[in-house]
């Protein structure tokens, strides 16, 4: 399987969707300039369609931390009730979202209003 993530393609993209998001992490509003590492995260998955065949609209900017949480890579810290979570032991489960192997499992509620 080639890594579409090498490809020039998929750099420009990437660089276009972070100028279009004004250079900074659409969840913490920080950037480069504060020393954080932006990635574009695909908001969903369109089997058979390399990373750059997407509208900038269905992709958004977030710094690291603010991208593994999206993922289920950390816990959420904010907007959610935290009840729990499972250690798999290794990369057993899968994102719902995109299919990533994942190890930790995160039970969150959304607040009650």
């Amino acid at each position: 399987m080639a890594n579409h993530y090498a490809d020039k393609q998929w750099a420009a993209f990437r660089e276009q969707v972070i100028a279009l998001d004004g250079g900074v992490c659409v969840e913490c509003g920080r950037g480069r300039p504060d020393g954080v590492a932006l990635q574009v995260h695909h908001k969903h998955y369109i089997s058979g369609r390399k990373p750059w065949q997407y509208d900038h609209s269905d992709c958004e900017t977030l710094c690291r931390g603010c991208h593994a949480r999206e993922h289920g890579e950390i816990r959420p810290d904010s907007g959610w009730e935290y009840s729990g979570e499972d250690d798999l032991g290794d990369l057993a489960g899968n994102c719902e979202l995109c299919g990533t192997a994942i190890r930790y499992v995160h039970y969150e509620s959304p607040p009650v209003f």
